[in-house]
């Protein structure tokens, strides 16, 4: 069965947070045309190579944005030509004439961005002003992911079909790898045991360290390290073989965009290992990720709370703690929910969309 279409889990992804949605090395002066959060947004370049984003719908009588072009630093939109500069005003209305004024609300919903690490990273959430800060937090990063010239790195970006937080929860997942990854090697096969040496939450971040084991034979082990820091940046650390990182943002409630990372040391570094990493994740993908990982994702039913649950056990012990976090910080999110944009409640399920339909509020205590 295919449970793509499933009931969706109405957990929003956690607002107030900076979420990687897009490569830089993809973005130029063409809008680009993404789909993150449920909503429709447009990624272009300033003049001067700045990144800006914002909602892929004009105010006047809704066409895409991205379909239009760049002048300058503003965009025009192909249905009537208005122009909305960076921060989402409109400067121009070609069919009221050049001294026509043109009306406050005609703006449209635009987002904060940085750039770092290869990614556009886009603010989800409230001005710092209302949250009390003076300027918005840094990007979430883990000081485990190895960095500098010794290190090579392949880059992949992938849509994966399940939501944004069961993609967090299976990158800690490690017992699953002696199942379906053993190849038919009978030694990577018998790594069926999973001991959690440590599971650690330090602020918004979870660390686990584990050996996998053949119960017969307590001596072959292999190591697998985990992390991730909320929203939605992980490393997965596989003995001395590779790292890899990923940065999970939501497309919609059943699918999420991913950003990997292989990086490994060792290679020579410089163009030549990054081609030789480049490869070694190519066939990561191919082999182990979309032949062996997405038959059994896509099987995947979602828990519903007072009818059936995830039974989680005790090598389960990063999924229980990602969990638990992600869920208390959803509960202090919504409690402030006011403070943001309407365009991030209606997505995030916390206000009603005019017209008949309606979204279920989530119930963050589920």
């Amino acid at each position: 069965m295919n449970h793509d279409t499933q009931t969706p889990t109405h957990e929003p992804a956690l607002p107030n947070r900076w979420y990687g949605v897009f490569p830089t090395a993809r973005l130029g002066r063409r809008p680009a045309a993404i789909r993150r959060f449920g909503l429709p947004l447009v990624l272009y370049r300033r003049a001067d190579g700045q990144a800006v984003a914002m909602l892929d719908r004009c105010p006047h009588r809704g066409a895409a944005l991205s379909r239009g072009r760049v002048r300058g630093d503003e965009i025009e939109c192909p249905y009537h030509a208005f122009r909305f500069d960076p921060a989402g005003q409109c400067t121009a209305m070609p069919c009221e004439g050049p001294a026509a004024r043109i009306p406050a609300g005609m703006q449209v919903p635009a987002f904060t961005v940085r750039e770092a690490h290869g990614l556009v990273w886009l603010w989800w959430g409230a001005a710092p002003e209302l949250l009390g800060l003076s300027e918005l937090p840094p990007l979430p990063w883990l000081d485990e992911i190895p960095v500098g010239p010794g290190v090579s790195r392949g880059e992949i970006d992938i849509e994966w079909p399940v939501s944004l937080h069961r993609a967090v929860e299976a990158n800690f997942d490690a017992h699953h790898a002696a199942i379906i990854h053993s190849f038919g090697v009978p030694r990577l096969g018998r790594l069926t045991q999973l001991d959690v040496l440590s599971c650690e939450v330090v602020a918004d971040a979870i660390h686990m360290h584990t050996l996998t084991r053949d119960p017969r034979d307590p001596s072959t082990t292999f190591r697998v390290n985990l992390h991730t820091r909320l929203p939605g940046v992980s490393l997965v650390e596989l003995g001395d073989l590779y790292k890899i990182v990923l940065i999970d943002a939501p497309i919609d409630d059943h699918t999420t965009w991913r950003f990997m990372i292989h990086t490994r040391t060792g290679l020579g570094g410089g163009r030549l290992g990054d081609l030789l990493m480049a490869g070694l994740q190519r066939l990561d993908y191919l082999v182990t990720q979309r032949s062996q990982d997405l038959p059994a994702v896509r099987s995947q039913t979602l828990p519903v709370p007072g009818v059936f649950r995830d039974k989680l056990v005790r090598a389960d012990a990063g999924i229980a703690q990602y969990i638990h976090l992600r869920r208390k910080h959803l509960r202090d999110e919504h409690h402030r929910r006011h403070l943001l944009p309407a365009h991030i409640r209606w997505a995030s399920g916390w206000t009603e969309p005019a017209g008949p339909a309606t979204l279920a509020a989530p119930s963050p205590d589920a």
